[in-house]
């Protein structure tokens, strides 16, 4: 009985924590420049910070990287839409209220953060635009280098999990092939004065 009570207790407490997590509020925010927008924010998904807070965590980016998959409301029609997240004049405007050297540190993180093409450039075209707003080169940022750096530790890495993977499978050394092929025996061998002993031989 006492058994029954207490998976009983377990269950509504999961439920009741199930329930909170499927809970969203729609927010109406609106951005510096007086533009509104919409969304559905869950503090276990997106934290206790709404968006415009701009506090750059990694809830924050969550949204701004269009990962937001609860939707918001359409622009161009009104109407609430599943597929639309956080706008990038939003991104753009938590931007703006940075200086630019900040921007430039935030440029070359979002590279490192993600592998996503799209991502990246929805992230890095709000910094682009929040450069223009504040009168700044746009591609002050950009820094083809420092990206194909990050590009090849990542292909160095990917290189090594491959090797690490293939060493588990085989279970011996990758890439070694002396100790794959290298075949050994025993043989008698001749001294000079007509002794033998046995030795290994190997090929």
């Amino acid at each position: 009985m006492k058994k029954f009570l207490g998976v009983l207790v377990l269950g509504l407490l999961l439920s009741g924590c199930a329930s909170g997590l499927y809970t969203f509020e729609k927010l109406n925010l609106e951005t510096s420049e007086g533009r509104s927008y919409s969304y559905k924010h869950n503090e276990y998904f997106h934290g206790k910070n709404n968006f415009d807070q701009c506090k750059l965590d990694n809830y924050w980016y969550v949204m701004a990287s269009n990962k937001h998959p609860f939707g918001g409301v359409n622009a161009t029609t009104g109407q609430w839409d599943s597929k639309i997240t956080v706008p990038s004049f939003a991104v753009t405007d938590c931007f703006v209220k940075l200086k630019p050297y900040k921007m430039c540190l935030i440029w070359d993180s979002i590279y490192v953060r993600y592998d996503n093409p799209e991502t990246i450039e929805r992230l890095r075209s709000s910094i682009a635009e929040a450069l223009i707003i504040k009168n700044e080169d746009p591609l002050m940022c950009r820094n083809t280098n420092q990206d194909g750096l990050i590009d090849v530790k990542r292909k160095i890495e990917k290189e090594k999990q491959k090797k690490e993977y293939l060493e588990a499978l085989l279970g011996g050394s990758v890439g070694n092939n002396n100790s794959i092929q290298k075949k050994c025996r025993d043989v008698e061998i001749v001294r000079s004065d007509g002794s033998t002993y046995w030795g290994e031989s190997c090929n």
